[in-house]
């Protein structure tokens, strides 16, 4: 069950909603003071089991290392702060910070995280169709960047904030390679070791997911020793 914290009461001055899923104490006293003291509007859970109507109402989730793991199917940026060094975990989240932060630091990867969050496809609805020569298919996919949904042939892919950050990269340079040091700027933190496998690894989880066929893969095309493109060209624009 979440256990809430009242809201600060001048939600008027507040600027971004957070949710903190801490588990020690004092580290979480400590952090709900140095938030407050920047303004933002605090909940404190203790447990994962939220709904995703619920987690909308939020901006940005703070994790602690000793808390359960978030689900990597929840659709906003979530923040792992950490005491050490662990890819294992560090990978499934959009950013990490290791302890101890100062208070400048952490305001500044949060307010990063949401500014990219933000910045995505929203009020016009960009319609792609991908199509195979050889094959002889043709499908169409756009995405839904308020919901953060990916559609093929108007039917929902619900992928994990990492996947759809990478359809999204695929998506928006429209039939143009992207490098794979380009995918690992955009989908891991600078201060990452993440490689090209690691990338292969996205690649593979985002076809299973996209892919009609997965043995033939080609919406996503990979460009040996350049990089991945989506073969897509724009067909039609609409409001959404």
């Amino acid at each position: 069950m979440l256990t809430s914290l009242v809201k600060e009461n001048d939600a008027i001055s507040q600027k971004h909603q957070l949710l903190l899923l801490l588990d020690s104490s004092d580290f979480a006293l400590d952090l709900e003071n140095r938030l407050r003291s920047s303004n933002y509007t605090l909940c404190k859970g203790h447990s994962t089991n939220l709904s995703k109507i619920m987690l909308q109402n939020y901006d940005l989730i703070l994790l602690d290392e000793h808390s359960a793991s978030v689900s990597n199917e929840i659709s906003i940026p979530v923040l792992y702060m950490c005491s050490e060094w662990n890819k294992s975990r560090i990978f499934d989240y959009d950013d990490f910070i290791l302890k101890p932060f100062s208070s400048e630091e952490l305001q500044l990867r949060i307010e990063k995280l949401i500014k990219k969050q933000h910045k995505t496809v929203k009020t016009v609805k960009t319609v792609k169709t991908v199509k195979s020569e050889t094959l002889g298919m043709t499908h169409s996919c756009y995405i839904d960047g308020n919901a953060r949904l990916v559609y093929i042939d108007k039917q929902p892919k619900h992928l994990t904030p990492k996947e759809y950050k990478l359809f999204e990269l695929l998506y928006i340079n429209n039939g143009q390679i992207i490098s794979i040091d380009q995918i690992i700027a955009k989908l891991w933190p600078a201060n990452s070791d993440a490689t090209a496998k690691d990338v292969q690894q996205y690649i593979y989880s985002l076809r299973k997911k996209i892919e009609p066929d997965l043995s033939k893969p080609w919406i996503i095309q990979n460009q040996p020793g350049f990089g991945y493109k989506l073969m897509a060209y724009i067909q039609y624009k609409e409001s959404a």
